[in-house]
């Protein structure tokens, strides 16, 4: 495998002016040639003004990066705020990422890609360390990193996504007879640094191989799975589908990140 293979970086903006500067920090400061990586760009925020100041972000880029591409869909703005003011859960968000993922991947041509949220900052050596457990794992097809997140809930505003923290919210759900529980377990644990949770980090920050995701029964993405009642959200949907194939997830707690505000206030 190249060193430095061509990875197409997705991002779906949600059309939060105040977090573009921690994305395009961590986007520019990445340790990895940039005529290599291929930039896709994807919003469903109807603001005209975004859309624009969007553009004028490609344009100063698009002589620096091997190509720059940006999507503006018409499908419904998935902000859960937006969502629950109108009535609609958590469900229905996962949905229209779902759509909006499937959209993002049928335009990518590279060997890799990298699921980069707006609001997350994250380290310039995640995808020089990422590369090289494909390489030390070759049944690998997804790997990621540790994600801190802020929280109104804890003492210290910052915690990390875990599986006792998700497995509280679908125990219940998890009783059915004949149905996969959460699948996430299986993923290989690379470097603890001494952390003392299992950490959940899903599609903030995560290089996945093209060609193991194509094998994957269309759509590719999907909000749930017909084998569990418990997962809701593409990213787990997604790990489960993989780990049916045989392909390993890999979680590297070396790798941390921070997910910023994904609203205005903290969630």
């Amino acid at each position: 495998m190249p060193d430095t293979p061509e990875i197409t970086i997705v991002t779906l903006f949600a059309g939060r002016f105040h977090l573009l500067p921690v994305y395009f920090h961590s986007l520019d400061n990445l340790d990895y040639p940039k005529n290599n990586l291929h930039l896709l760009w994807l919003t469903n925020n109807p603001n005209y003004l975004f859309h624009e100041c969007l553009a004028r972000e490609l344009q100063k880029r698009q002589e620096n990066y091997a190509s720059i591409k940006l999507i503006i869909s018409d499908d419904i703005p998935s902000s859960p705020l937006a969502l629950a003011e109108k009535g609609k859960g958590y469900g229905e968000h996962a949905k229209v990422i779902a759509r909006l993922y499937n959209l993002a991947f049928s335009h990518v041509k590279t060997p890799y890609f990298f699921t980069l949220e707006d609001d997350v900052a994250i380290p310039p050596y995640i995808l020089q360390i990422f590369l090289k457990h494909f390489t030390d794992y070759p049944q690998a097809a997804y790997v990621t990193g540790a994600i801190f997140d802020r929280h109104k809930n804890e003492t210290n505003g910052l915690f990390a996504w875990s599986l006792k923290r998700v497995k509280r919210k679908v125990k219940k759900a998890n009783r059915e007879k004949n149905k996969v529980k959460l699948d996430w377990l299986g993923a290989e644990i690379i470097q603890p640094w001494g952390i003392k949770t299992d950490i959940l980090s899903t599609l903030a920050h995560t290089l996945i191989k093209t060609e193991a995701i194509q094998k994957i029964k269309k759509p590719i993405f999907k909000h749930r799975h017909n084998k569990s009642t418990s997962l809701l959200g593409c990213d787990l949907v997604l790990c489960l589908d993989l780990a049916l194939l045989g392909h390993q997830r890999i979680l590297d707690f070396s790798i941390r990140s921070l997910h910023y505000d994904s609203e205005l206030h903290p969630h």
